[in-house]
């Protein structure tokens, strides 16, 4: 159906607004877009209750950890972007580029950053044995990925 100009413009208030968005999204024009692509990065694995007592050590904390992987044949810069669990802890990625094909490790615990392993630098646990869910969000705040669980007895969940 095509409007003319002269009814077009008799045509006022919400019913004028609401005919130039339908004529727009049926025609592609006015700033519609694509959506973007899916991320080639993905949660691949959440060890939220690693084997031995919860003692609060650092070397305890850091066998709790989020695994990430880049299934993409290019780097994805996570610079700006966040892993948060349920309760809203939120580990924010400064600098960092994850390769095509690689992983990284998010660990809860302190520690010295590198391409494969990453420190949240916390004193206590963040990922709840009982449940929880792990998302991961680009700079814009739109999530990527995330990753629940319910508690099992291996401690950990692919997902």
């Amino acid at each position: 159906m095509f409007l003319g100009a002269r009814k077009l413009a008799a045509l006022t208030g919400a019913a004028a607004i609401t005919t130039v968005t339908v004529l727009a999204s049926v025609t592609g024009v006015a700033g519609a877009t694509a959506p973007p692509p899916p991320s080639p990065v993905k949660i691949y694995k959440v060890y939220y209750n690693p084997p031995g007592p919860d003692t609060r050590s650092n070397a305890q904390l850091n066998r709790e950890y989020v695994e990430l992987t880049n299934r993409g044949r290019h780097p994805v810069s996570l610079t700006g972007w966040t892993l948060r669990d349920r309760q809203h802890h939120i580990y924010r990625f400064r600098r960092f580029a994850l390769r095509p094909g690689k992983v990284v490790l998010i660990h809860t615990g302190r520690g010295r950053n590198n391409a494969v392993n990453l420190y949240w630098g916390r004193r206590s646990y963040v990922w709840n044995n009982t449940g929880d869910t792990a998302t991961v969000r680009d700079a814009h705040g739109a999530t990527v990925d995330t990753c629940g669980w319910n508690g099992t007895s291996k401690g950990y969940v692919f997902c």
